[in-house]
C-alpha cells in the first residue's frame, strides 16, 4: 500500500507505505528497506515526504509526527506530540517557494519558517479553528504564483491570502463536489492550474481568477415580520418600501424581524452581513443569516443600518438606513399628558 513517492536530488526514489519506507537507487538498481531510517521514523504508516533547499528529507507519519533526515539519511530533527506538536497524524507536507515547510495535520495547518535555508522544526505557527478554519483535518496543500496557499480539508477548499492574513473558504455552495476531498491528491501544472481530487471528481482552476475581486451584490430590505400577542393576529408580514421611506408601527408591534438579502442566489452562501439599530445600540452584530430580530422596543425613532461583504473582502455600508417609528400609545401621548396635567390642576383647585 504505497501512500507517497519522492525523488531526491541524487535520483534516489523513496516510497512511503503502510509498512515503512523503501528506497530505490536508480544508479545501481538497488532496492531496500533502510532499517536505520525506519527505526528513526518510529511509525510504519507513512503519509508524505518533502525536501528543503539543502536536500534534507522530511517524512510525515500517521502516528509519530515529522522526522527530518540529512541527505545521508541521518536523523537531524523531529516534531511530534511529545514535544507539544498539535497532532502526531500528519497527512501532507509542502515545501514553499520561500523555503518554508507546511504540514497539514488532523489538528490544523502548521508553518515551519525558513531559518538559514532550513525549516526550523523547533519553532512553528499553527492555524486552526481559532484562526478561522472551518475544519482542521488538512488533506492537501498547493501554492500559487503569488506565494499564497490553497489547501483542502474534508469538505472545503481554502485560499490562504498570507499578506492579508485571510482565509477564503469555498464549499459545495460554490459548486464543489459534496463527497469531500482526498488526502495528498493535488497537483500544480506548469501553467499554474491547480488540481485537487475528491471522491466526487477533480476540481481544477486558475488562481488568477480569484484575484479579480468581484463586487458584492447590494442587498435590499424585503419584509418586516412583527409578532402580536395571543388573540392579536400572531405573525404578520409587511413588504418593505424603499429604504429611504419610513416604516411606522404601532406600540403593540415592537417585537419584529427585518429581512434582507441579495437576488444572486449563487453568491448567497458567500455573503456576510453586519447590522445595528441606532437609538438602541451602537454595536455592530455580524451574521450570515439575512435577518435581524428585535424584541420589546420602546417607543421612539430608530434607524436600522446594514453592512455587507463577500467573505474576506472589506465591508460596504448601505447608504440609506431603514427608518422605523414606534409611536407612544395614546395614553402616553403629549395630548394625554397635557390632559393629565389639567385634571391634576383641577383636582388640586377643588381641594383647596
Amino acid at each position: 500500500h504505497i501512500r507517497c513517492l519522492y525523488e531526491d536530488n541524487r535520483g534516489n526514489i523513496y516510497a512511503g507505505t503502510h509498512h515503512g519506507l523503501y528506497l530505490y537507487r536508480q544508479a545501481d538498481g538497488h532496492f531496500s528497506r533502510p532499517a536505520a531510517m525506519n527505526a528513526a521514523i518510529g511509525d510504519p504508516i507513512l503519509r508524505d515526504m518533502a525536501a528543503d533547499r539543502a536536500g534534507n528529507h522530511y517524512v510525515a507519519t500517521f502516528g509519530n509526527g515529522i522526522t527530518r533526515f540529512n541527505p545521508e539519511g541521518k536523523t537531524t530533527g523531529r516534531q511530534n506530540r511529545k514535544q507539544g506538536f498539535p497532532s502526531d497524524a500528519v497527512n501532507t507536507l509542502f515545501s514553499s517557494l520561500q523555503g518554508e515547510l507546511w504540514a497539514g495535520t488532523r489538528k490544523g495547518l502548521v508553518l515551519f519558517r525558513n531559518s538559514g535555508g532550513v525549516p526550523d522544526l523547533a519553532r512553528y505557527e499553527t492555524y486552526d479553528e481559532t484562526s478561522g478554519l472551518p475544519e482542521t483535518n488538512i488533506q492537501a496543500i498547493e501554492e500559487d504564483a503569488h506565494g499564497n496557499l490553497w489547501f483542502t480539508t474534508d469538505n472545503y477548499l481554502i485560499h490562504f491570502r498570507r499578506k492579508e492574513g485571510i482565509f477564503c473558504t469555498y464549499s459545495q455552495h460554490e459548486g464543489l463536489p459534496a463527497a469531500g476531498f482526498l488526502e495528498n491528491a493535488s497537483a500544480c501544472a506548469a501553467d499554474g492550474t491547480l488540481y485537487f481530487a475528491g471522491r466526487g471528481g477533480v476540481v481544477s482552476f486558475r488562481p488568477e481568477a480569484f484575484y479579480q475581486k468581484p463586487a458584492a451584490p447590494r442587498p435590499a430590505f424585503t419584509e418586516l415580520i412583527f409578532y402580536e400577542g395571543q388573540g392579536q393576529g400572531g405573525e404578520r408580514h409587511i413588504p418593505l418600501p424603499h429604504a429611504a421611506e419610513e416604516v411606522r408601527l404601532s406600540h403593540r408591534q415592537n417585537t419584529f424581524s427585518i429581512r434582507f438579502g441579495i437576488q444572486d442566489y449563487a453568491l448567497a452562501g458567500r455573503i456576510e452581513y453586519a447590522y445595528r439599530m441606532e437609538n438602541l445600540d451602537k454595536k455592530w452584530y455580524t451574521t450570515e443569516e439575512p435577518s435581524a430580530t428585535f424584541r420589546g422596543l420602546q417607543p421612539g425613532n430608530y434607524r436600522f443600518c446594514l453592512k455587507y461583504r463577500l467573505k474576506g473582502e472589506p465591508w460596504v455600508e448601505l447608504p440609506e438606513p431603514l427608518s422605523i417609528d414606534i409611536p407612544s400609545p395614546w395614553w402616553l401621548s403629549r395630548t394625554a399628558k397635557a390632559g393629565y396635567l389639567l385634571l391634576a390642576c383641577a383636582a388640586a383647585a377643588g381641594i383647596f
